[in-house]
């Protein structure tokens, strides 16, 4: 049972409501301290607001996950450092997703550059093998 009483979304006043629907229709979280901070809808939709502010900042989806792990480890916060570690897989999980790409398009990269030099050859040869009787018979020797 929590401590604070989780407040339904029916049961809410219509401050309490606007911020959650807000919150809510911008796929940000109402769980965990947000059910609580949801009595004091300011609060709530400063929390909110700062959430977005720290997201849009210059540090990496990776970065910001050790950012908020370390924090929540240094202080013993159990909820986020539970919700933050899915976070952090899924942003690991990015990370070597767009590594693997990278490293499947530069093997492309190189295979292809090592076809066109095997299509220059061909065609050096074609044109030496071809070409010199061709020469041969022109010049009479």
């Amino acid at each position: 049972m929590p401590r604070l009483a989780i407040i339904d979304r029916a049961d809410m006043n219509a401050e309490q409501a606007r911020v959650y629907d807000a919150a809510k229709q911008a796929g940000g979280p109402v769980g965990g301290p947000y059910t609580a901070y949801i009595r004091l809808p300011k609060l709530f939709e400063a929390a909110q607001n700062l959430r977005g502010c720290l997201a849009g900042g210059p540090l990496s989806k990776r970065e910001q996950q050790i950012v908020n792990l370390v924090v929540a480890r240094h202080w013993g916060a159990r909820y986020p450092w539970f919700a933050q570690v899915r976070a952090s897989l899924t942003a690991r999980a990015s990370t070597l997703r767009r590594r693997h790409l990278a490293e499947i398009e530069s093997k492309a990269g190189r295979a292809e550059q090592s076809i066109g030099i095997a299509q220059v050859v061909l065609a050096i040869g074609f044109f030496v093998f071809m070409g010199f009787p061709a020469m041969y018979a022109v010049l009479d020797f």
